[in-house]
């Protein structure tokens, strides 16, 4: 899913961990995408993302596991979805 775009993996990790940390809890990941994310190296985003099947399915298996939670984004998908994985 992430092979020939590990630049942004390692970009997507970080974005990950910096909002883990900015909202004050201990981090043990953000050092790990360092041989992924090489700043100043050209970034190519991965053609799934922006996929409008890809994220229906991702929110609606969110919704699913914490409607309460999640409902609050006002994510319209059925409950029922299957994870659509963009790999072969």
């Amino acid at each position: 899913m992430w092979r020939g775009y590990e630049n942004a993996l390692g970009m997507y990790g970080r974005t990950v961990c910096n909002e883990w940390l900015s909202r004050g809890f201990q981090d043990t990941c953000w050092n790990k995408f360092a041989d992924y994310h090489q700043v100043g190296v050209g970034l190519v985003m991965p053609p799934w993302l922006g996929n409008p099947d890809f994220h229906a399915s991702h929110r609606s298996n969110l919704l699913r596991k914490d409607f309460a939670y999640y409902s609050q984004f006002g994510w319209t998908e059925p409950l029922t979805l299957e994870y659509v994985w963009p790999v072969k």
